[in-house]
C-alpha cells in the first residue's frame, strides 16, 4: 500500500505539472488571439483612415492649386504667382512622399502615374509662367480646357490611388482572417490537450487508486469470509471435543 502510495504521489506530481503547463499554454494562446486580434483591427482600421485621408488630401490639393490658376487676373488682393508656387510646392511634397511610402505594386504604379501627371500639369504651368503675361493676365478659354482636362485626369488618378488602398485593405483582412483562424485552431488544438489530460488522469485515479482499493476491499473480505470459516470450524471442533 506504501508503495502504491508512493506511485501515485509521483505521478499526481507529474500530472499536476503538465495540466499546469496546459492551463498556461491555453491562457497564453487566448491572451495572444486577443491581441493578434486587437492588432489586426487596429491596422484595418488605420490602414482604411489613411486611405480616406490621402485621397482626400490629394483631391483638395489639386482643386486649390486649379481654383488658384483660374483666379488669375480675376482677384486683385490675391498675389495669384505666390499662391499657385507654395500649392505647387504642397502638392508636389505630397507626391514624393507617396512614392517614398508604397506599399504594394499596384498603388507604386498608380503613384508613378500621378506623379507623371502632375509633372505634365507643372510643365504647363511653367510655360504659362513664361508667356509675356505671366501669372497676372485671366486665362483664355482654351488654356482653362486645357488646364481642366489635365485637373480632372488627376482626380481620376487619385480615385484609383484610393482603390489601390482599398485592396491593400482587403489583402490586409484576408491576412488577418487567416491568422485569427490560426490561433483559433491552436486554442482547440489546447482545449483537446486539456480534455485529453483530464481523461488521463481519471484513468491513472482510477488505476492506481480506486482499483487497487477495490482488489483490497475482495481480498479483505475473502480472508474475513475465510477466517469466520476457521472460526466455525474451531467452535465445531470445540463442540466435538467436548
Amino acid at each position: 500500500m506504501k508503495d502504491l502510495s508512493h506511485a501515485f504521489r509521483r505521478r499526481r506530481t507529474a500530472l499536476v505539472a503538465a495540466l499546469a503547463a496546459a492551463v498556461a499554454l491555453c491562457v497564453t494562446l487566448a491572451v495572444t488571439v486577443q491581441r493578434t486580434a486587437s492588432e489586426k483591427l487596429r491596422e484595418l482600421a488605420h490602414v482604411e483612415l489613411e486611405a480616406a485621408v490621402l485621397a482626400r488630401q490629394f483631391r483638395t490639393m489639386i482643386d486649390d492649386l486649379h481654383g488658384a490658376l483660374l483666379r488669375i487676373g480675376t482677384d486683385a488682393a490675391e498675389d495669384s504667382a505666390a499662391v499657385i508656387q507654395q500649392r505647387r510646392r504642397a502638392l508636389n511634397a505630397w507626391v514624393a512622399a507617396r512614392e517614398k511610402a508604397v506599399l504594394s505594386e499596384n498603388e507604386g504604379r498608380i503613384v508613378r502615374q500621378i506623379a507623371a501627371e502632375t509633372q505634365s500639369y507643372f510643365t504647363k504651368l511653367d510655360a504659362l509662367t513664361a508667356r509675356p503675361a505671366g501669372l497676372t493676365a485671366p486665362l483664355d478659354r482654351d488654356t482653362v480646357v486645357m488646364f481642366d482636362d489635365s485637373a480632372n485626369r488627376l482626380q481620376s488618378i487619385s480615385d484609383d490611388f484610393a482603390a489601390a488602398h482599398d485592396d491593400e485593405l482587403r489583402d490586409l483582412l484576408e491576412s488577418s482572417l487567416s491568422s485569427v483562424l490560426w490561433m483559433r485552431n491552436l486554442v482547440f488544438a489546447c482545449l483537446a490537450l486539456l480534455l485529453a489530460a483530464l481523461g488521463v488522469v481519471v484513468v491513472l485515479v482510477y488505476r492506481d487508486v480506486v482499483r487497487p482499493l477495490r482488489e483490497q476491499l475482495v481480498d479483505r473480505e475473502s480472508l474475513l469470509a475465510q477466517r469466520e470459516k476457521l472460526a466455525a470450524l474451531g467452535t465445531l471442533a470445540a463442540g466435538v471435543a467436548h
